[in-house]
């Protein structure tokens, strides 16, 4: 059974550090393709938006990306939903919450650790993000068709499960 997909308003991150040193490897350098007008020259960014990864550098932590999704690496720092949303809300363990979202397009998709998850004013809930958000290397400052796993209270369909931590219990 498929989870349940649903969108969410998402939180960018507030500045996107530029890097702190860029590298260009000219064509002589490397190989590259017959396109003339685009990817003649790797740019990697030091530092900046790469400062997350290990080591800190990479193609879209500079300033000189090129091709589809060319912008400078950045993810979403949080999610708002609401109650019509996920009306299993508020969580007994929201940290134990992963959120699996697509990257605008559908490029790739991310994968997050939920920080906190606070009530909002409106009646929502805002889910910030602890971790993740690296996979698909190019990022965006928003996310499209999402769903929510390792969440007792969403346990409502065969095939869901929720690994308890402390207690090292398995939910199917």
């Amino acid at each position: 059974m498929p989870p349940n997909i649903f969108r969410a308003n998402w939180t960018a991150q507030p500045v996107t550090p530029l890097p702190e040193k860029q590298v260009d490897l000219p064509p002589t350098v490397l190989l590259r393709n017959t396109t003339k007008a685009m990817f003649q020259t790797f740019t990697a960014g030091l530092g900046g938006t790469c400062e997350r990864f290990e080591p800190a550098v990479g193609y879209w932590c500079s300033t000189a990306v090129q091709g589809g999704g060319s912008t400078i690496y950045q993810v979403p720092i949080a999610m708002q939903v609401g109650v019509e949303t996920l009306p299993h809300l508020p969580y007994a363990h929201p940290k134990s919450a992963i959120v699996q979202t697509w990257r605008p397009g559908h490029w790739a998709s991310w994968m997050y650790e939920v920080g906190d998850v606070t009530p909002l004013p409106s009646g929502g809930f805002n889910f910030s993000f602890a971790s993740g958000g690296f996979q698909g290397s190019r990022g965006a400052a928003t996310g499209e068709d999402s769903y929510i796993e390792n969440i007792f209270e969403e346990l409502d369909s065969p095939g869901e499960w929720f690994l308890n931590e402390s207690t090292r219990v398995l939910y199917l």
